[in-house]
């Protein structure tokens, strides 16, 4: 896959930002058709949950209004 092989890419020409242990090295690769790599949906879905949980409790509640 072209996205795995543009991560190891990154991940070599960058290897003292990801080898560091002090912050976590994420490639956030896209493809232009809008295909996404494994770990950007990861990395984004962690980031959607972190900030639901940092909001008011009556906006973490599901909506009961059909969508």
């Amino acid at each position: 896959m072209i996205l795995t092989a543009a991560a190891a890419t990154k991940r070599r020409t960058y290897s003292e930002l990801a080898s560091a242990d002090d912050a976590h090295f994420v490639v956030l690769a896209v493809e232009v058709a809008g295909r996404w790599s494994d770990e950007a949906l990861d990395f984004l879905r962690k980031l959607a949950t972190a900030r639901a949980r940092s909001a008011s409790k009556p906006l973490q509640q599901p909506s009961l209004i059909p969508i």
